[in-house]
């Protein structure tokens, strides 16, 4: 998971941290908006972006890495499964800002608790989002 002590994650500057906590332990954490036991400081948030067993050669697969939740998601008949290339899990604290980025693959977005704002850009506009690689060293858009 990335540990941070602020809700805008960054990256490119990598103001976050690795950390590993037991799934149950961080779904508390990351629900919670002030900490009894933490990293860094009680205002810590979490991300978790399920990845797999090896994260440089295996495809995520919410189904396989999540058994357990698999019954719960159904993907809408509308994707066709051929053309399915992952299907990667994420979890949020409360007002995380991700880091601005860009995806290769078409992407399906699940909200299930709360709200999210999700900002999308014209593929031409890349030009003035400051890439490296697929990062942006644009973090608040606002």
């Amino acid at each position: 998971i990335h540990v941070a002590s602020t809700p805008r994650m960054d990256f490119i500057g990598k103001n976050f941290a690795y950390k590993t906590l037991p799934f149950d332990e961080f779904v508390e954490r990351a629900s919670r908006r002030t900490q009894s036991e933490y990293f860094f400081c009680k205002e810590e948030k979490y991300y978790l972006r399920a990845i797999g067993q090896d994260a440089r050669k295996d495809v995520a697969d919410f189904q396989k890495q999540f058994p357990s939740l698999a019954d719960d998601l159904k993907i809408p008949s509308l994707v066709r499964r051929e053309r399915l290339f992952s299907s990667v899990f994420r979890i949020s604290s409360p007002g995380i800002h991700l880091w601005t980025h860009y995806d290769v693959m078409d992407n399906l977005l699940i909200q299930v608790s709360g709200s999210k704002r999700v900002v999308l850009f014209s593929p031409t506009d890349s030009q003035y989002l400051y890439l490296s690689g697929d990062k942006s060293a644009v973090l608040d858009i606002d």
